[in-house]
């Protein structure tokens, strides 16, 4: 468990202009998705695809890194995340049953679009207490479980996914102010255009 500083430290600018760009992108690859198939759009949508969604999971892991499992904690995970995704995907039932002709069991065993995301918070948060009392195993746990659902076919929840991207997840979790700053170095822009 890393410090944090006071309650009232201001906010990083850096990791708050990531988020956003993170969750920009989330937007603009899930309306590409109306786009007609085929053509450079794909191409895009697929690059976008392999890198933004860890990197949010992982600034994700990295802003969850306090949660404990107590009975306050745990009440505003209920009430931040499961309440919000049981309402959402509720809502989105009722939409796909009336107006696509969904049946009801198949569309709550595949979160819809980024409800799956909610569900995925929900279990990968309370998997952080887990992962602190292994600091030095954490990340190789987290890889193994992943490669482990990739043999899977899991569509409950979207599991398969869900532990797919626990990696992501864990790394956030163990990273510290330190490590992260090397990403504001010239290095990392290099490889990130190299790539």
């Amino acid at each position: 468990h890393r410090p944090r500083g006071r309650v009232n430290d201001s906010r990083d600018p850096w990791l708050d202009n990531a988020k956003m760009l993170l969750v920009t992108l989330v937007v603009v690859r899930h309306s590409w998705m109306l786009l007609p198939a085929g053509g450079p759009s794909d191409r895009i949508g697929a690059f976008l695809y392999v890198w933004h969604m860890p990197a949010f999971v992982l600034v994700t892991g990295y802003l969850s890194c306090s949660f404990t499992c107590t009975p306050a904690r745990l009440w505003q995970l209920v009430r931040t995340v499961a309440v919000p995704y049981l309402l959402f995907e509720c809502a989105m039932v009722l939409f796909r049953m009336y107006a696509g002709g969904e049946r009801f069991g198949d569309v709550l065993q595949d979160p819809v679009w980024p409800l799956w995301f909610l569900s995925a918070l929900f279990f990968w948060r309370l998997s952080v207490p887990l992962f602190r009392r292994i600091p030095g195993a954490a990340i190789g746990v987290a890889v193994a479980i992943s490669l482990a659902a990739g043999l899977t076919d899991w569509s409950l929840l979207d599991l398969a996914r869900m532990l797919g991207m626990l990696p992501f997840f864990v790394v956030g979790v163990m990273a510290t102010p330190e490590r992260l700053e090397w990403l504001r170095g010239t290095a990392p822009k290099v490889l990130a255009v190299a790539t």
